[in-house]
């Protein structure tokens, strides 16, 4: 399930991610990352089951921040970082980690099906974009 990332002060949104489990949320490492380095856990929360990134769902504060080691801005190679939380993210029906099928055990094709990718923020400065997910 998508979640908000948030910076805490000034209180903003930054990015989306996705609950991987209970306490592990998958982001882009150029989320994590700031001119001056790796964001401080305290510096940003998690907002889960939010339908308005405003003003509604539970946050949850942040253990640790893994960005990948080989992270290059700005050619966002190997973009992609780790949220550790503090406490676990309660599951619901709103709230549920990201369904990662077993590949192997699976008896479909999945060869050029069309898929769906839901989230908040944008493809790239200043405008939000679609693209086709082969």
């Amino acid at each position: 399930m998508t979640v908000g990332i948030f910076e805490v002060n000034p209180q903003r949104f930054i990015c989306g991610g996705t609950i991987i489990n209970k306490v592990s949320i998958v982001t882009a490492a150029h989320c994590l990352v700031t001119q001056f380095g790796n964001r401080q856990n305290s510096s940003i929360f998690v907002r889960v089951g939010a339908h308005d990134i405003d003003n509604s769902g539970t946050d949850y504060q942040v253990n640790k921040v893994i960005v990948h080691k080989d992270y290059n801005y700005p050619s966002h190679y190997y973009d992609i970082g780790l949220i550790l939380l503090s406490k676990p993210v309660e599951y619901n029906d709103e709230v549920q980690p990201l369904c990662i099928p077993e590949l192997n055990k699976l008896n479909v094709n999945l060869n050029n099906k069309e898929v769906v990718v839901i989230g908040w923020g944008v493809t790239e400065r200043g405008k939000c974009q679609c693209y086709n997910v082969d």
